[in-house]
């Protein structure tokens, strides 16, 4: 209600009163807009902030589902060091065995090799056999 114009006090009240009265008024009236903004302004940062919130939710739970997942690639990640680590043994093991089959390899011969000493031998023989018939041809021949 209006306290100047027509309100309660208005009919008792001189007029500097009124004016001071009135004055006030204009001053709360002003106050109450600017309350008005303000209360309107702290809503829409009540709001923000509710969005904040609950956008900062949103993170927290995805970091939680990144950090659940970061803990399934650690778990993944011993058991693939675990294989490599057993592979790398198995490696070693087979390196070995290659290295040992390397030097019997350089001690065998080669399919080459075995070809020209039966060849040799082949004609070994054939010379040894060829001179034998040769003795017992001379033999039975000249020998009576």
């Amino acid at each position: 209600m209006d306290w100047v114009e027509g309100g309660v006090l208005a009919h008792r009240l001189p007029f500097g009163a009124m004016v001071f009265m009135e004055t006030l008024n204009r001053r709360f009236e002003k106050q109450d807009e600017k309350l008005a903004e303000m209360h309107g302004k702290y809503d829409e940062a009540t709001n923000r902030l509710g969005n904040v919130e609950s956008r900062l939710g949103n993170v927290e739970s995805r970091l939680g589902n990144v950090e659940s997942r970061l803990g399934n690639v650690e778990n993944r990640l011993d058991k693939v060091e675990v294989q490599v680590k057993k592979i790398e043994n198995r490696l070693d093991k087979i390196e070995g065995r290659l290295d040992r089959m390397e030097v019997r390899l350089d001690a065998t011969a080669t399919k080459a090799e075995l070809h020209q000493a039966i060849a040799a031998q082949t004609w070994r023989m054939i010379t040894a056999a060829t001179a034998l018939v040769a003795a017992t041809y001379y033999i039975a021949r000249n020998v009576h």
